[in-house]
């Protein structure tokens, strides 16, 4: 009984100074994050949109080790222009931000772009699509669309022509 009294207690002075070591360490080791890497091929717009969304989420007061990556990876991918996200800490207070925007190859109706998998995304964010071909459809018809925009494309480019607008 006195052993095993003996082990809890020593169990208890380690945790004990465990938490005491972190409460004394924290400070120094869960800085305020004070610089952003970002990393892609971006819009100057796009890329200060990053930067004011990334920033909003710093404004919380999380530290290098407390800050909820996921939780900012979330709020970055819900950006339309957005196609995939990472992102990761560097010590001692940097995070490296890496985005992939949609790639637009079309645009979709009168107020979305069409990317390469044929997934309509809104026109916000996104800069010289002007010249785009116009594509439309019903309703979740996008991947037929553009199967048949590209197809169409291929019997028309030795000819020297184009489609310019497409619609079913």
């Amino acid at each position: 009984l006195v052993r095993r009294f003996g082990w809890v207690f020593a169990l208890v002075i380690a945790v004990g100074l465990a938490f005491e070591g972190w409460q004394l360490a924290k400070p120094h080791v869960n800085r305020p994050v004070s610089k952003i890497a970002l990393g892609g091929d971006l819009s100057a717009y796009n890329e200060s949109m990053l930067k004011e969304n990334i920033f909003q989420h710093l404004q919380a007061g999380a530290g290098f080790v407390d800050l909820d990556i996921r939780e900012l990876q979330a709020v970055l991918a819900g950006l339309p222009w957005v196609e995939r996200v990472r992102i990761k800490r560097v010590w001692p207070d940097t995070l490296m931000v890496e985005v992939t925007e949609h790639k637009a190859i079309a645009r979709w109706g009168e107020d979305q772009l069409l990317n390469v998998q044929a997934k309509a995304f809104p026109q916000l964010g996104m800069r010289n699509f002007a010249d785009l071909p116009r594509l439309s459809g019903p309703e979740h018809s996008q991947v037929r669309v553009l199967e048949q925009y590209r197809s169409l494309s291929q019997v028309l480019r030795p000819l020297g022509l184009g489609i310019a607008e497409l619609e079913m």
